[in-house]
């Protein structure tokens, strides 16, 4: 393995607990010596793809860790990762954004004081 790769595999299992788990996200890992022996079998005839993937575009945040925490409990409560909890809520966020009405705070005023002026008289 070259040097670059052992650094590599150093990092990643420092991250890890005793048990393999990452302490963030609280999903089993598998060490890194693990991952690359998985690589080295050149037999995937039984790999499974869940669905289809469009292309894609790799954007990047930060959150806080109040909002990584909740977003890493969010995840684990429906059992997905958490790239598919960001995802079908910006979705939602945004579907929702594309349905609603902008409308001016001068034109909401305009509106009441004539209701308003309607109801006096």
């Amino acid at each position: 393995m070259p040097d670059e790769l052992h650094v590599f595999a150093e990092r990643t299992s420092e991250r890890l607990d005793d048990a393999g788990v990452n302490p963030l996200s609280g999903t089993a890992m598998s060490k890194p010596d693990d991952a690359f022996a998985a690589l080295e079998s050149r037999n995937w005839s039984d790999a499974q793809h869940d669905r289809p993937r469009s292309p894609s575009v790799v954007q990047s945040v930060r959150f806080s860790l109040e909002l990584t925490e909740r977003l890493v409990a969010e995840s684990q409560r429906r059992g997905v990762t958490p790239s598919e909890v960001i995802r079908d809520l910006v979705e939602a966020g945004l579907t929702a954004a594309e349905e609603s009405a902008t409308v001016r705070l001068a034109d909401v005023q305009w509106a009441i004081n004539m209701l308003a002026r309607s109801a006096v008289s």
